[in-house]
């Protein structure tokens, strides 16, 4: 049983992982780097980014992802 569940868990975060990636490759390749995607992320200029700035950031580069799938994304950078 409790193998089953590691598999599971295992997966869920080899998939966030892969959503990661693809995210920040389509953010980096509209930018000249992450320094850049940062600062397009950033824009109050207040030198963070927040949960918000990055679904914004996730909208205006129109990747299509499911709200969860942002929030999985941003707590998976964000830890």
């Amino acid at each position: 049983w409790s193998r089953g569940l590691g598999d599971v868990y295992k997966r869920q975060v080899e998939y966030v992982k892969q959503l990661t990636t693809m995210v920040l490759s389509r953010m980096e390749d509209k930018h000249r780097n992450m320094t850049e995607v940062f600062r397009f992320m950033d824009e109050r200029g207040k030198g963070k980014v927040r949960k918000q700035d990055f679904v914004a950031a996730v909208e205006r580069m129109r990747i299509s992802l499911s709200r969860e799938d942002i929030t999985k994304v941003w707590n998976y950078i964000d830890s």
